[in-house]
Parts: structure tokens; C-alpha cells; sequence
């Protein structure tokens, strides 16, 4: 995957990334990605939520019907 940014960071970030990143021999780019690679891996992670069951509701029924299903059915 491929994303292109349009950054304009503060001066003094860009000076000091572009200082970092010529004395490690790198590029400013793959500075930045191995910069926010490490933010990333100290973030936490929250569960995704998980969407509710749209169908839970739409039908009508008997509320304890997961409970009394075969007295349900013998009374129908």
C-alpha cells in the first residue's frame, strides 16, 4: 500500500528529523516510518467493537424463547 502526505511540520522537527536522519545514513523518509513505527508499537491497542446483531429485535417473539423452546413449541 501506498499513501502520499502533504506535511507541514513545524520548522524545528523538520531540522532535527533531517539531522537524525543524515546521521544515521538514511533517508528523512524511512526516518519518519521507523519513527512512527515505534509510536505505534507503544500505543495501545483497543479491541475493534464488534457491530450488534441488527437482527436481534426484529422479529417478534417470546422473550424466553432460547429457555422454554419446547414448551413453546408443544403449546403451538
Amino acid at each position: 500500500m501506498t499513501l502520499s502526505l502533504t506535511w507541514t511540520p513545524d520548522p524545528t522537527l523538520l531540522t532535527n528529523l533531517a539531522k537524525i536522519a543524515s546521521q544515521q545514513g538514511k533517508s528523512i523518509e524511512s526516518t519518519l516510518s521507523e519513527a512512527v513505527q515505534l509510536y505505534l508499537e507503544n500505543q495501545p491497542i483497543e479491541p475493534l467493537t464488534t457491530q450488534p446483531d441488527r437482527l436481534i429485535g426484529l422479529f417478534k417473539g417470546s422473550p424466553n424463547l432460547a429457555t422454554e423452546l419446547e414448551d413453546i413449541l408443544q403449546k403451538e
